[in-house]
């Protein structure tokens, strides 16, 4: 009995020495790890070139930052965890992320932490508002213009209000959106450019939202005079802003002056050194149908087939189809019924197939399911909690390694016994009808 008792004690200094061992080795290499804040700097360079990396590095902040309870880690892993799965169109990842990053930023008092907290506050609305909850989307665009505000940052301000014109626009409220626009013309002496483009985009397409040709068309050739010569907002808006007027043209039935806005939006998009296929797409696309408005079906027919090439690598929207449409009326007005019935086939069971997927994916898309959201953020929620509770236990016992054995061993029975009662007390209605 002695013997046995002798080689367990033994085992344990053994266990014991070599966790004593590993815990220094490994506290050396901590040391040579880059610092948090180098990390965070890197995960913020690679965002836009290398995703994937740039994902990869902010699950190892986040742990790294979760051990030290670093709250500068803690926030801005979770933000840039949002804007990666934002822009991969996993709105419900994000919006998971950006709460996180909310939760742990309450409590953080590092430098910049107002910076992170607007934008994480405005992210979070900009979420709500792609899932058409505009109460949530405005609470989150309120609680950031309040620390805009304290934090007297005219642009993060400006970029909200930006925000909240969306919200009111998709609401229909265009007055409002317009209004809360043009109370930023007194600070344009201070927004940067890229922000006061932003503004005057915005006021043009609400314009046309609204049916006002005429505040609409000023409002795009303001930006238009106001992009002169600023070669970045031009590569960004000067093609898009000609198409937005042939669009403003084509919307009062002005076909000629679409035509002439639209080619003028083609040709630059033409010289662009880099340029999207839907882009060229819809251009061209809506060429055609200026054209074809216009009596012009030969011209159309061109545009449309020249189209055509770049409708597969668009995205699958409605109003795509048109093209299909548009070609299969062409060839009926030519004679020509057979190609006639091929496009109205096509542009047919395209509807069909736009209209199964959306079926599919309110049925089951948790994208956009806010319940299952709210019950991913909760559980990821518990789960950390759970585990400080762990790291509680492990510090506890840090002082001595056989004590840190003996706490999570505890913890083990003692969560296996927390089960026991929880199952008993489940099943006890049952078992008291028997």
């Amino acid at each position: 009995m002695y013997s046995l008792f002798l080689f367990i004690f033994v085992l344990v200094l053994r266990v014991a020495s070599f966790l004593l061992f590993f815990s220094l080795f490994y506290g050396v290499l901590a040391d040579s790890k880059p610092s948090l804040k180098l990390q965070v700097d890197s995960a913020l360079s690679l965002l836009t070139p290398d995703p994937e990396n740039a994902e990869l590095l902010c699950f190892k902040i986040m742990e790294e930052a979760s051990n030290q309870n670093d709250l500068f880690g803690l926030v801005r892993s979770n933000y840039y965890l949002g804007y990666l799965n934002k822009k991969n169109g996993d709105f419900g990842k994000a919006i998971v992320y950006y709460l996180e990053g909310i939760r742990y930023g309450t409590d953080a008092t590092y430098p910049g932490i107002g910076k992170d907290m607007i934008g994480l506050l405005k992210n979070t609305g900009n979420v709500f508002l792609k899932f058409k909850d505009y109460g949530l989307a405005e609470k989150y665009y309120n609680d950031a213009l309040e620390l805009a505000r304290a934090e007297e940052d005219l642009n993060e301000y400006a970029r909200i209000i930006y925000a909240q014109s969306r919200l009111f626009k998709s609401q229909g409220n265009y007055d409002e959106a317009i209004t809360l626009l043009e109370s930023l013309f007194d600070s344009f002496h201070v927004l940067p450019n890229g922000t006061i483009a932003l503004i005057y985009n915005q006021l043009g397409l609400l314009h046309t939202k609204k049916l006002d040709s005429k505040k609409a068309e000023v409002s795009f050739h303001k930006l238009l005079s106001f992009i002169d010569g600023k070669s970045k907002l031009i590569q960004k808006y000067e093609a898009k802003t000609h198409h937005n007027i042939g669009n403003l043209h084509l919307q009062v039935n002005e076909y000629d002056e679409a035509i002439v806005s639209y080619q003028k939006a083609l040709n630059l998009l033409r010289e662009k050194k880099s340029v999207k296929d839907e882009e060229l797409f819809l251009t061209i696309k809506d060429l055609g149908e200026a054209h074809l408005y216009a009596g012009d079906l030969a011209k159309a027919q061109q545009n449309f087939l020249e189209a055509e090439k770049y409708f597969a690598s668009s995205k699958n929207i409605p109003n795509y189809y048109d093209l299909h449409k548009f070609l299969g009326l062409i060839c009926k007005e030519q004679g020509n019924i057979e190609d006639y019935a091929t496009y109205q086939n096509t542009y047919a069971q395209n509807l069909e197939a736009y209209v199964a997927e959306r079926h599919e994916i309110e049925a089951s898309d948790k994208k956009y399911n806010l319940d299952l959201i709210t019950q991913r953020y909760y559980a990821m929620v518990a789960e950390q909690e759970r585990n400080k509770q762990i790291v509680f236990y492990s510090q506890i016992g840090g002082a001595s390694l056989i004590s840190l054995l003996m706490a999570v061993v505890g913890i083990f029975f003692y969560r296996r016994w927390k089960l026991k009662k929880d199952l008993e007390q489940a099943i006890k209605p049952f078992t008291n009808r028997i």
